[in-house]
């Protein structure tokens, strides 16, 4: 009796730690406290509107929202875990809709700017067959966001023109895509933790991050699906199915680099796990090294057949993109020493505060049911040093390092478990109010 008091002391210590820690970030954004960015650095989201009770209130019915769809979904995937999933995925949708009503644009006013994105006039203007091949020159008379990126957003872009006209059903569309990654996060839980309630918990906590709310109308939400794919088709391979998986991860690491290349920053979580698999008497040494082999031949192979094909050199416009990021550092005088700090700032700022309280604390109490949950943690730890010290982003990274996410969510999810059942529905809750919060003061997207 004795050990199960103590244990829900500790639960309930958990989840006062993330109330408070939620409540105390989302004051500071609220009162204008805090600056998400570096203005030494050159760059800083700028505060746009005040802090009003209409868009705060509606921010706190979001998280209460949030909580109760997770919850049931929970329940829901212990005999249909499909249907959890499906229900998971539409709710968050329809909660995320309702949420950017607190933002002063609407999300198709952002997906047909310029300014904001680019890719939906690009997309028109070239048929993809010529986009392809006259990509460097045509590239140059992009838009800014254009210019220094693959071609795989404008190619979405044109494919979404195939279907509608409307900014407003694109912006839909790359909210559900967005979405769609929350689901390979799911079919990633559920091989890492065999627990399909812990995989929904992680499902759920990647729906409603704040990062991703803030920026749904943009592809920034949509880059990690390709390299999340990925992983889960790396891990259904180590873990003993057909060795097509290992192609299949080669051929989407192949689409990531073709969309964009940043979310290949996770490439240690794949490292991770074939690590934590080899420890633990899951995959030997020979099957992982067969692995890799067969994923680079395939990720070579989708590079020449598309060379082949389209007259597109994946090499070559790696080389300029990386020149052009480059090249705007230096134009909106981004000094990297500065930005060696304040990414890592930014980015757990706005991961959401229950993510951060939850991974510190399975990290200093050693959970036992979840080393896994631990590897994740430190991967994530790992893959953020390691963007960070590549200097290629300076700044703005709330959007352009989602995918880093990835990994402390599958921690939380691990480290909560089934058991903390409280913790878990309140932090879901807390990061939609975050979330809210940051719309409703911050100017994230300016069309």
């Amino acid at each position: 009796m004795r050990g199960v008091n103590a244990e829900a002391g500790r639960s309930r210590t958990l989840e006062v730690a993330i109330v408070l820690a939620a409540v105390a970030l989302c004051t500071l954004i609220a009162t204008h406290s805090v600056v998400i960015g570096s203005v030494a650095g050159g760059w800083a989201y700028p505060y746009i509107a005040a802090a009003r009770g209409r868009a705060l209130g509606a921010a706190l019915l979001a998280g209460g929202a949030a909580a109760l769809l997770v919850a049931g979904a929970m329940h829901l995937s212990r005999t249909r875990p499909a249907s959890a999933v499906t229900l998971s995925v539409l709710g968050a949708t329809g909660i995320q809709l309702l949420l950017w009503r607190i933002y002063p644009f609407t999300p198709g006013a952002i997906v047909r700017s310029d300014n904001a994105t680019s890719y939906f006039t690009a997309a028109l203007r070239h048929d993809p067959a010529v986009l392809l091949r006259d990509y460097e020159p045509l590239a140059r008379a992009f838009p800014l966001h254009a210019i220094g990126n693959m071609p795989g957003k404008i190619l979405l872009f044109r494919a979404m023109h195939a279907f509608t006209g409307s900014p407003d059903a694109m912006a839909i569309a790359i909210l559900l895509l967005g979405n769609l990654v929350g689901v390979l996060v799911f079919l990633v839980a559920l091989e890492l933790f065999a627990d399909r309630p812990v995989a929904v918990a992680a499902l759920g906590l990647y729906l409603f991050l704040p990062s991703r709310t803030v920026f749904a109308p943009i592809l920034n939400g949509v880059a990690p699906l390709p390299v999340v794919l990925a992983l889960y088709l790396w891990i259904r391979f180590l873990r003993g199915r057909g060795p097509w998986l290992a192609l299949a991860t080669g051929a989407a690491l192949f689409a990531a680099v073709l969309f964009d290349p940043t979310p290949l920053g996770m490439g240690l979580l794949f490292a991770g796990v074939a690590l934590a698999d080899r420890l633990a008497g899951r995959v030997t040494t020979g099957r992982v090294a067969v692995g890799v082999a067969l994923a680079g031949g395939a990720l070579v192979a989708a590079h020449l057949a598309f060379r082949g094909i389209t007259g597109f050199d994946t090499v070559r416009q790696l080389a300029r993109v990386a020149v052009e990021a480059e090249r705007f550092n230096v134009w909106a005088r981004r000094p990297y020493g500065t930005w060696l700090a304040a990414n890592p700032g930014e980015f757990f700022l706005t991961l959401g505060a229950p993510i951060l309280v939850v991974t510190a604390w399975g990290l200093r109490t050693r959970q036992s049911r979840s080393a896994t949950a631990t590897w994740m943690a430190i991967a994530g730890l790992a893959s953020v040093l390691v963007v960070d010290l590549l200097g290629r982003n300076r700044g703005e990274v709330t959007r352009l390092w989602i995918f880093l996410a990835v990994p402390f969510v599958l921690a939380a999810a691990g480290f909560l478990g089934r058991e903390r059942r409280g913790a878990l529905l309140l932090s879901v809750a807390m990061l939609a109010v975050q979330a809210g919060t940051m719309l409703a003061v911050l100017g994230f997207v300016i069309p």
